[in-house]
């Protein structure tokens, strides 16, 4: 039931293994019970690859591969710039700034282990992150898991399957155990230092509010949240085009001509974008589009057809929708 609600939940089975091993198996009962556990595992992954084949058919891997053919970036690209962006995730839970939170991220593509440099680095610490995991398991058995946990349920969206890079909602569940085990430290803290530990909590308390007031501004309206998207994200066609969108559904035609303009043009021009052309020519199609209501709008309907006719000729099957 999970699975055909969320896929990634296809990591559950490997999930509720971890947590016997590490919570409920006694010392020295994972190796008396070897044989279980490996015929469980091999159980667990003929029934993912069922699974897999049940959503993806007879070809997996021509059918994983095609899916980059809507994307700007290859099989390659998407791992090693999945590396930084997992890192980045890690960050965002330490340092939640609303100037840091984002939904439609411009994210520079990593294309080797040095371009760019911090591409190395990250996977670097994804070893050792891994490594923690084994040199924690004795001493604390709840932070190593936090980590299994996340890494493991990380690994649907932010590896190999031709998704969009980066969405910040794909840590919701990835990160439930690292909380669970930070507020296990802050018990310990409290134990031995109550005054420092109150601290933490009411400091805590006090900056996620005003964190939390701040980006409620933002997503005031639709005017808000996109202008608030451009802004940290200038080479994106999509928040450009929302932002026409909500400045057409505001009656403000002129400023929404500037920023579908402005979306057209960067995607004509922009060579980095993470769509591929297929896709970025549905997302044009759709500015074409939305800038020809504008115009309608406003009376000038040569140019409404202009642009009604331009987004027929990139999209054709049905260019008001991605």
């Amino acid at each position: 039931m999970a699975l055909f609600s969320k896929e990634n939940s296809g990591m559950l089975p490997v999930m509720i293994l971890g947590y016997e091993l590490f919570f409920l198996s006694r010392p020295g009962q994972v190796k008396k019970n070897r044989k279980t556990i490996l015929i469980l595992t091999a159980g667990m992954t003929v029934a993912f690859i069922l699974i897999c084949w049940l959503f993806l058919g007879n070809d997996l891997l021509a059918r994983t591969l095609g899916g980059y053919g809507a994307r700007g970036f290859t099989l390659g690209q998407r791992l090693l710039t999945e590396t930084r962006i997992v890192i980045l995730y890690l960050s965002l839970l330490i340092s939640p700034l609303p100037s840091r939170l984002n939904l439609v991220y411009d994210y520079q593509l990593s294309t080797g282990l040095f371009t760019p440099p911090a591409t190395l680095l990250a996977i670097i610490a994804l070893i050792c992150l891994s490594g923690l995991i084994l040199f924690l398991f004795k001493k604390d058995r709840l932070t190593a898991f936090a980590i299994f946990w996340l890494l493991g349920n990380l690994v649907v969206e932010s590896t190999f399957i031709p998704l969009e890079l980066i969405f910040e909602h794909r840590m919701y569940l990835p990160s439930m155990f690292l909380i669970l085990s930070g507020t296990a430290w802050l018990y310990r803290i409290a134990i031995r230092k109550t005054r420092t530990a109150r601290l933490i909590i009411v400091g805590s308390l006090l900056l996620l509010s005003l964190f939390t007031w701040q980006r409620n501004s933002v997503w005031k309206n639709e005017i808000t949240f996109w202008t608030d998207v451009t802004q940290k994200s200038p080479g994106s066609l999509r928040a450009h085009s929302n932002l026409g969108l909500a400045y057409i559904n505001a009656k403000d035609f002129d400023t929404a001509k500037y920023y579908l303009a402005k979306a057209i043009a960067i995607g004509h021009n922009d060579k980095s974008s993470n769509f591929g052309f297929a896709a970025r020519k549905v997302y044009l199609a759709v500015a074409h589009n939305i800038l020809g209501v504008a115009y309608r709008e406003t009376g000038n309907f040569p140019a409404a057809i202009k642009h009604a006719e331009q987004a027929l000729k990139l999209h054709p099957e049905n260019p008001n929708s991605p």
